[in-house]
């Protein structure tokens, strides 16, 4: 019984809530680098002069995942649309070499993907829920903001838009 209501909390934080965010400047939260183990801080981290698409996730989070596997059969596609960087941020509290490495490993993960461990991050951009992802044109500033599963032809249309094409 409570594995099942683990589970079901686990998923209810996983809902669609919509939301159009206003540009807002990016925080200087830690996060790791899981495929380096290098701590740095998200504004740094990001390319500079690019549009840059970031999901975050969660191992225990359906939509989440499916957001990602959404994203990455898309990628080649969308590239050709729209120049941008695609990177991916675990809100899970595990160690560098925890779930959320070996799930990447185990999905073949060929793009950045970090680890915000104290949630820092997720609380400086004010969301509650997974996945969210959210959009930084190329001046640095987040203009795109969904939480929920997203479907890919939405998000296309934000990238091209955004990116200019």
């Amino acid at each position: 019984m409570l594995r099942t209501s683990a589970i079901l909390s686990a998923l209810l934080l996983c809902v669609s809530f919509p939301f159009a965010a206003t540009a807002q400047s990016l925080p200087s939260s830690p996060v790791i680098n899981l495929q380096t183990g290098r701590s740095l801080r998200f504004n740094e981290l990001l390319p500079k002069g690019k549009v840059t698409l970031i999901c975050f996730w969660g191992t225990w989070c359906l939509p989440g995942k499916r957001q990602i596997k959404t994203i990455v059969r898309n990628l080649p596609h969308w590239h050709r649309l729209a120049d941008f960087t695609f990177i991916t941020i675990a809100e899970d509290h595990q160690s560098v070499d925890g779930l959320e490495q070996k799930y990447a490993r185990a999905q073949k993960w060929q793009f950045p993907h970090y680890l915000d461990a104290t949630n820092e991050l997720k609380s400086k951009l004010k969301f509650h829920a997974l996945p969210y992802t959210i959009i930084i044109d190329s001046k640095g500033s987040i203009i795109y903001s969904h939480t929920g599963y997203l479907e890919g032809e939405n998000l296309q249309q934000e990238l091209k838009r955004i990116a200019g094409k």
